[in-house]
């Protein structure tokens, strides 16, 4: 399982590049002189090789040791070779072995390609103790920071690599493809949004909808959804912690280049204005892909439904976070200013274009008077009327 963690192999020791098991030897020969005893550390076991014993037969070169381990303990020379504890080479050939000694087997030195935002990478003759975290370093050099987009972490097959593990312990082999971090598209089709998001193949779903949103400066609101290969997929959450089991977007398919659907719903705000005649705020329901001036006719469709005043589209502003709102804009632009469920948003008006709605109190003829007019009803001539419902009378105006 080369996504075990080695610490928890039993006889594990903490050594530099990582950790290793110390395996009791396998012991060859019979024993003898310790002046006499070649040792060799395999990947899955330890020889002690007592080389004053006629029966191992000729063991001086180098060439005889390749020989030996081949034929007699699947040494595989295409995938792995021996060095001596200062990790030199040793070449099969006729070099003279030095006893006593030790020996390592360890793999082959391999090529990785490096994909990252779009682009491959090459790395070369990499050792089979290099760390994850070297390799960074490697790429990092190698491309003298080229990209726009960092890269921290390396992946394979989906899974996150430790950076302080060594590509043995993965078991990666030669030519193997790492990947970094890669572009998707989120597209909102209500707002008419195509946002490009960079995401590592361990993200899970929570995590590309937190870029999404810090990419876009919008805000969540409950109850969106994200839409992928015919899948929903929740996004109310902003937890990190995994999404449907713990599954990442390499597990459900995500790719570079992939395209999702991302959705919000409707959201409730609610309008205030301290100069009218209303007491609470108005709630509306409003949602991300709505421009500013539908929101002012829903409004004004509000007041008239309650028989408020009456006030033209353009007789007013919204007012969020003391920046005025434009007629143009979309809700979800105003995401940068934390427009969410249960928001505020302030009514400016005009004060000199507002007419207020009263009532003739001798013909009960309907009145829109503003504030700069004579009281006075243009059916009857009669200066006395109230606010409606209320019975309470506005004070004469008398025309100078």
């Amino acid at each position: 399982n080369w996504y075990a963690d080695p610490k928890n192999e039993q006889g594990a020791m903490e050594l530099e590049g990582g950790y290793k098991t110390e395996k009791k030897p396998e012991v060859l020969g019979k024993p003898g002189a310790t002046e006499n005893i070649l040792r060799v550390r395999m990947i899955d076991k330890n020889l002690d090789i007592h080389t004053g014993d006629p029966s191992i037969g000729d063991l001086k070169t180098a060439a005889d040791l390749y020989r030996l381990l081949t034929r007699d303990h699947g040494l595989n020379t295409d995938t792995h070779r021996i060095t001596n504890m200062d990790g030199d080479y040793i070449e099969e050939g006729e070099t003279e072995l030095k006893i006593p000694a030790t020996y390592l087997i360890e793999g082959n030195p391999i090529k990785i390609t490096i994909q990252h935002d779009r682009r491959s990478t090459d790395l070369a003759d990499i050792g089979p103790q290099t760390e994850i975290a070297e390799l960074l370093k490697m790429y990092r050099s190698q491309t003298g920071y080229a990209h726009d987009t960092p890269l921290s972490y390396l992946s394979w097959e989906g899974k996150q690599l430790d950076s302080k593990r060594t590509v043995e312990s993965f078991g990666l082999p030669n030519g193997v493809v790492l990947m970094g971090q890669f572009p998707v598209t989120v597209k909102d089709l209500k707002c008419r949004l195509d946002t490009e998001v960079k995401v590592y193949p361990f993200d899970n779903v929570q995590t590309l909808v937190n870029k999404y949103l810090e990419e876009t400066r919008r805000v969540r609101h409950f109850g969106s959804k994200l839409v992928f290969a015919g899948l929903e997929y929740d996004c109310d959450s902003a937890n990190d912690n995994g999404m449907d089991g713990g599954r990442t977007l390499h597990d459900i398919g995500v790719r570079e280049n992939s395209s999702l659907e991302y959705s919000s719903p409707d959201f409730p705000v609610k309008l205030r204005d301290n100069k009218s005649q209303q007491q609470e705020p108005i709630a509306l329901r409003v949602m991300d892909h709505m421009d500013v001036k539908t929101v002012k006719n829903l409004y004004l469709t509000h007041l008239h439904s309650e028989n408020k005043y009456n006030m033209a589209i353009d007789e007013f502003k919204l007012i969020f976070a003391g920046h005025e709102m434009h007629d143009e804009e979309k809700l979800f632009q105003y995401g940068k200013h934390q427009l969410r469920s249960h928001s505020i948003i302030d009514v400016q008006q005009e004060d000199l274009k507002i007419s207020m709605k009263y009532e003739c109190s001798k013909c009960g003829k309907i009145l829109a008077i503003r504030s700069t007019d004579m009281v006075r009803c243009n059916e009857c001539g009669c200066r006395v009327v109230y606010k409606p419902r209320s019975q309470k009378f506005k004070p004469r105006i008398h025309c100078r």
